[in-house]
């Protein structure tokens, strides 16, 4: 007994079932093939360019991430000696030992050994009071802070 497609019960024999058996399972490969298709086939090539592309996407995310760090480093003391410079009002040039720093007061001076440095300030149309000051860096006290005072200076005529 075998219910057709209608709804209405067949008597079928053995070989008529198994006709119909071996018709469905072909069909039924075939929508397998069918529903399959829609799925993308990634090739080994396209998963070597996809896999060389996040690679590629990676080193350049961690090129930036230690430009990035470095830059912000840059800033902090990068030698155990260190003068930190201050002035009022601030923006005077920074002399250490009568050379030019590049720097100007408010900064931090980094020297490469202990021992005694003579610290000066220069600002146009000041005086620094005190004019210079001695400063003494060791491994007890490696890092100083000293403050100039800058006053207007008298135009000479």
């Amino acid at each position: 007994r075998y219910k057709n497609h209608r709804g209405e019960y067949e008597w079928l024999t053995q070989e008529q079932i198994e006709k119909r058996k071996a018709r469905r399972k072909r069909s039924g490969s075939k929508r397998m093939r069918e529903s399959k298709s829609w799925i993308p086939q990634i090739t080994s090539q396209k998963l070597d360019s996809l896999l060389g592309t996040v690679f590629s996407a990676a080193l350049v995310l961690a090129i930036i991430a230690t430009a990035v760090y470095l830059i912000a480093r840059s800033g902090e003391v990068t030698s155990p000696y260190n003068v930190h410079v201050a002035s009022q009002p601030p923006g005077a040039a920074i002399f250490i030992d009568g050379a030019a720093t590049e720097k100007t007061t408010d900064a931090y001076i980094h020297v490469k050994s202990a021992g005694d440095y003579e610290v000066s300030v220069h600002l146009p149309g000041y005086r620094a009071i005190p004019s210079e000051i001695r400063v003494d860096l060791n491994d007890v006290e490696p890092t100083r802070s000293i403050v100039f005072s800058l006053y207007p200076q008298e135009p000479s005529e």
